[in-house]
């Protein structure tokens, strides 16, 4: 006579290894996620002081006030070095261009705007 056996209650160790491998992948995509979204964290930020330093350095041109072209800023051990061109137009108008660069992971990274000056008669 054969005997009937009981149905297993529990897990194998293969489902218990697949799961594991499963658990692992999960957890190694989350660990690339949240490196990258710390890497573009640092990049806005960096991006966004160097745009705070633009929008003070046309605050001073309207102003009328005088300032040094080469006036680096260090931000959280960061050097952020401005550059200034400024090209006439007409007798009225200027071209200001102002640029602002740093360094991120041996790269030069760079943020750039140009307004159009009209000079007081």
């Amino acid at each position: 006579m054969m005997k009937k056996h009981a149905p297993a209650n529990g897990y194998i160790l293969i489902e218990i290894l697949v799961s594991l491998v499963i658990f692992a992948a999960g957890i190694l995509f989350l660990i690339q996620a949240l490196s990258r979204i710390t890497r573009s964290n640092l990049q806005l930020r960096n991006n966004q002081i160097a745009v705070m330093l633009i929008d003070n350095m046309f605050n001073r041109l309207y102003s009328g006030e005088e300032f040094s072209e080469r006036n680096d800023t260090t931000v959280s051990g960061k050097v952020f070095s401005p550059s200034i061109d400024i090209t006439t137009l007409t007798d009225n108008f200027k071209k200001v261009s102002i640029k602002v660069s740093w360094q991120e992971r041996r790269r030069t990274i760079s943020t750039s705007f140009t307004h159009v000056m009209i000079d007081p008669l």
